[in-house]
């Protein structure tokens, strides 16, 4: 979905980062991996919001390409949150956009 432009951010909930996750910072590239961990593309973070979960818009949800509408995103993740460590309407998450730099598949 990053290589066809249809996921362009992702989110996090803070309390990852307060567990020794490495933050996310405007400019840091990251490489994400296919889901057999072979490197797939180099992304670039350009944007970050932290906000609270019930506070993500519609525009936020779409842009990470998962889910038709907002209600759907929010039933997703308030499901990944409950089985990664904890729930609440009112928690902070850390939403961001990124660019693609570079595909890593092989030509």
């Amino acid at each position: 979905m990053v290589r066809n432009g249809k996921k362009v951010a992702t989110c996090s909930a803070l309390y990852e980062f307060q567990n020794g996750e490495p933050s996310p910072e405007i400019g840091r590239r990251d490489i994400c991996l296919d889901w057999d961990g072979t490197p797939a593309v180099v992304i670039e973070t350009v944007e970050l919001i932290q906000c609270r979960f019930d506070e993500v818009t519609e525009d936020m949800a779409l842009a990470e390409g998962e889910d038709d509408n907002l209600e759907g995103w929010r039933a997703g993740h308030r499901g990944y949150f409950e089985r990664n460590g904890g729930f609440s309407p009112d928690m902070q998450i850390i939403w961001e956009r990124f660019v693609l730099i570079e595909d890593l598949a092989p030509e």
